[in-house]
């Protein structure tokens, strides 16, 4: 945990000050930021400023990060709900500090915000953090004079992958499949475009949620760059000793119309292909959840998710851990991260794959989330999601590749699923990538 394990004092109030938290996270944008919107639950959570961080990187920077939660809440004159989020962040797909274009995001990080916002069904709250004995007003905070961002080295060459490459790191996937080294991975390529303007985030997140209400629609600010994204896919959810993850993997495009729609999602269904890379990922989650379980659920059958820009398969996996006070959210999240749809299988091996070909991949893959005073917490895999550095907006999409799979098929699936958020940025005159 970065800087003096001081203590802070934690107050709850009815939230009058803001109709709106994203126009507050607009006004400051040097701020420090934080937003998660999940309709299925109806909760809405926004944040801005950091009167504490944890960070941590290397292998062990899940288990540092719940030791850092733990002096957090030791520190804490708290008369708020110890269910409400304490801390709010993410981290990156791989254990180190990401490459360009990731400067000043590290391998994990959650801030302590100094006003939070949390809105569950109609009720509204906010949570002012400050030192003990130096209370302030939410009106004091929010007065401040917004900072502007730092700027930030200039824009690296951005690539993305054509037919061509593409067809040759997929072809070369589906060899180390057929010698047995790894049963599965998953590519992922990256596309940066520069805007007209600066995107404004509060328009941006408020037109995601609104046309991807099943989403879990979010924001991460730190250091001038701004990462948002509406995914679909929860990595976990802790309550108490409930987990629940999502296995979401199998994909298939939305038709052109109602019927050759229909005919799409029964092929995805029946099709041994797509439900064998999905049951690998529905059998890792349970592999990596079984040792902490007392008992655990998964259907036998993967449900259809329908988004604008593709069908999935779906199972989600609960289970009941056995009760233990030092298992919290960060501890199950080393369990699972990362689980074969963003990653591949066996794990170490895909994973050693991808830093070699893909170091710029950052955040995207990685998560991003709340996490409250007793170690509950939610988090969702970072996908569906674009970095913005100032007019530049770099978009990273991915797919898996097992036995059977077509490279043109799956360059078609990463550009559906770019095409979810590139249309929210207005294209100037120029490209940053080809």
């Amino acid at each position: 945990m970065s800087g003096k394990a001081s203590r802070m004092r934690r107050v709850l109030l009815a939230d009058e000050a803001v109709a709106d938290p994203l126009d507050a996270i607009e006004l400051a944008p040097g701020e420090p930021a934080f937003y998660w919107r999940s309709d299925e639950r109806d909760i809405e959570i926004a944040g801005l400023g950091a009167v504490a961080t944890i960070e941590s990187s290397g292998a062990d920077r899940f288990h540092a990060a719940s030791v850092a939660l733990e002096t957090l809440r030791n520190g804490m004159d708290v008369d708020v709900d110890a269910a409400f989020p304490l801390a709010v962040g993410g981290f990156a797909f791989g254990d180190d500090a990401p490459s360009s274009p990731w400067e000043g995001f590290p391998a994990l990080r959650f801030f302590v915000p100094r006003v939070l916002w949390m809105r569950r069904g109609g009720v509204r709250r906010m949570i002012v953090t400050s030192p003990a004995g130096r209370d302030q007003t939410p009106y004091c905070l929010l007065a401040a004079t917004p900072v502007s961002p730092g700027r930030t080295a200039g824009l690296s060459a951005a690539g993305v992958d054509d037919g061509a490459a593409w067809r040759r790191r997929v072809d070369t996937a589906v060899e180390a499949i057929r010698a047995g080294s790894i049963e599965k991975i998953v590519l992922a390529r990256r596309r940066t475009v520069r805007a007209a303007s600066p995107p404004a985030v509060a328009p941006l997140l408020r037109a995601l949620a609104e046309s991807r209400p099943s989403c879990f629609t979010f924001l991460l600010r730190w250091s001038g760059r701004t990462f948002v994204g509406s995914s679909p896919e929860r990595l976990l959810r802790l309550s108490g000793t409930d987990v629940l993850a999502d296995a979401l993997a199998g994909t298939a495009p939305r038709g052109l119309s109602k019927s050759h729609d229909e005919a799409l999602a029964r092929e995805l269904t029946s099709s041994a292909k797509e439900r064998r890379e999905h049951r690998i990922v529905v059998d890792a989650i349970r592999d990596a959840l079984a040792p902490l379980a007392l008992d655990l659920d998964a259907p036998a059958d993967p449900a259809l998710v329908r988004l604008p820009e593709a069908h999935h398969l779906h199972t989600p996996v609960h289970a009941r851990l056995a009760p233990s006070p030092s298992l919290g959210l960060f501890d199950v999240a080393a369990r699972l991260h990362p689980t074969p749809a963003v990653c591949g299988a066996p794990r170490e091996e895909a994973c050693r794959q991808l830093a070699s070909e893909e170091p710029d991949r950052g955040w995207y893959g990685g998560a991003v989330g709340w996490v409250s005073a007793g170690g509950d917490g939610e988090l969702a895999v970072a996908l569906r999601a674009a970095l913005l550095d100032d007019r530049c907006a770099h978009v990273w999409a991915g797919a898996g590749i097992v036995e059977g799979s077509s490279p043109e098929r799956e360059f078609d699936e990463t550009e559906r699923k770019m095409g979810s958020i590139l249309p929210y940025f207005e294209r100037g005159d120029d490209e940053c990538a080809a």
